[in-house]
């Protein structure tokens, strides 16, 4: 190869890697992902790089929907929370262990019975990530971001739940002067006894569970932006209020 031929190989591999860090380092912006119902997970990437998994789906196809999101070759997570014990939310958490470095896990700590919690549970053991119980007023700094933990009100590590439902982990993050509420499928009798304002945030995710809230709650929060994972009957919501619903649009993204 000529010499100019290798100063033009030189430039285009530093050219190329210039774009790369644009695309993923400074130049990014957030970016919040919602899979449509029956494939349960949510991502999300800070506006500083941050990256967070949200439950992981019923199979390990979970491990193909986080390679389209992150960046090409990147098996690093910063945090994965696990908001019930559902085996359509922990089943992919699994295989997400096995597969990714995970700083750390935050979930309920909770026991239920059967084979697939304790294979979560080694997976966590061997993974060496650390464990962070959801409990209300706990707190977690993400660089300039920061999360809360809204509900369980009680602390529920080694507790048994009679219901895998039970113990519904609740949490709002505060990200780029923006604040999103994560309800998730906590029963409306556990949601009637947090505050109004924790509660108030401009983006809420909740599931298809919610919509059998009243006007009044909506109303009361009074978001810029609902997602919802399932259907919402919109002759039943606030016109006001914007409303993305995966049963209609698929894979909602959220860019902020």
């Amino acid at each position: 190869m000529s010499a100019g031929g290798k100063w033009g190989l030189i430039w285009l591999m530093i050219a190329t890697v210039f774009v790369w860090r644009q695309v993923f380092s400074g130049g990014r912006e957030g970016r919040l992902v919602l899979w449509p119902e029956g494939e349960d997970g949510l991502f999300i990437q800070t506006e500083e790089g941050g990256q967070i998994l949200v439950n992981g789906g019923g199979s390990r196809d979970i491990l193909r929907k986080l390679s389209l999101e992150m960046p090409p070759g990147d098996k690093q997570l910063d945090l994965v929370i696990l908001t019930s014990l559902t085996e359509d939310h922990l089943t992919g958490l699994i295989s997400v262990l096995e597969n990714y470095e995970v700083d750390g896990v935050l979930w309920s700590g909770a026991v239920t019975p059967g084979p697939l919690f304790q294979t979560w549970e080694e997976g966590l053991t061997a993974e060496g990530a650390e464990v962070i119980i959801a409990q209300a007023g706990r707190k977690i700094a993400l660089g300039s971001s920061s999360l809360e933990v809204l509900a369980p009100q009680k602390n529920l590590h080694r507790h048994q739940l009679e219901n895998s439902k039970e113990g519904e982990v609740v949490w709002k993050l505060e990200e780029g002067g923006l604040s999103f509420l994560f309800l998730g499928q906590i029963p409306s009798q556990s949601l009637a006894v947090l505050e109004k304002d924790e509660l108030k945030a401009e983006i809420v995710e909740a599931s298809h569970l919610q919509k059998t809230l009243p006007w009044s709650f909506w109303l009361d929060l009074h978001p810029s932006l609902v997602i919802v994972s399932g259907a919402f009957p919109e002759e039943d919501f606030l016109s006001e209020i914007s409303l993305c619903q995966t049963e209609r649009e698929g894979k909602i993204v959220v860019n902020f």
